[in-house]
């Protein structure tokens, strides 16, 4: 089940960052190489700073380096390459690793289990704004019970409405279809009669 962090810091895990020395270091270095005339975006390859596609990120370079801005989403943390630390027991906590090689992305404030997923809630927006489908919501969730017990929840990667197709869609971006999810959708299907549609990432 992934979990959504959202631009609260307070539903990100209790984790302790020990961020501070080293953007204070790439801020010092940052300041030192554009006192040199270098712009943002060679600064930004410099201090290995990317964006969501692994690009040079100045806007985001300027913020740390004159603004003193330290991210606190884990996975942007992981993406700079910042340390974490354990808030209990202050022990280095693993970098976001996928069992099947997804990378997580972050954006708008939504943390995505894979770049796919990302690129299709870009697609859903474009969407949105054409008229083509309607009332957008990023990682629905249902309980699932059977006889009154509760089984597990599934959670969607994107539900909303086809204007074309009158018809309301729950979407999930997958490459590998798990045991698990296997499960899950035939849940969907016994317990609320969805069918689960499925984009191929």
């Amino acid at each position: 089940m992934r979990t959504i962090y959202r631009q609260n810091p307070g539903n990100a895990p209790k984790a302790e960052i020990d961020q501070q020395p080293f953007f204070q270091k790439k801020a010092a270095r940052g300041l030192e190489l554009r006192r040199k005339g270098w712009t943002w975006k060679r600064i930004a390859r410099s201090l290995k700073i990317p964006d969501l596609n692994g690009n040079p990120d100045p806007g985001l370079t300027f913020k740390i380096v004159m603004e003193h801005y330290q991210p606190r989403l884990p996975v942007t943390l992981d993406r700079l390459g910042a340390p974490l630390t354990c808030y209990t027991c202050g022990r280095p906590m693993r970098h976001y690793r996928s069992k099947y090689n997804a990378v997580k992305a972050e954006l708008d404030g939504f943390l995505f289990a894979s770049q796919a997923e990302m690129r299709r809630y870009s697609e859903l927006q474009l969407l949105e704004k054409a008229g083509e489908i309607k009332d957008l919501v990023i990682h629905p969730s249902w309980p699932l019970k059977v006889n009154g017990e509760l089984v597990c929840n599934y959670e969607a990667d994107f539900q909303y409405y086809d204007i074309q197709k009158s018809a309301l869609i729950i979407e999930d971006v997958k490459g590998m279809k798990t045991p698990i999810y296997r499960l899950k959708a035939k849940l969907m299907k016994a317990v609320y009669d969805i069918v689960i549609k499925e984009v191929k990432a």
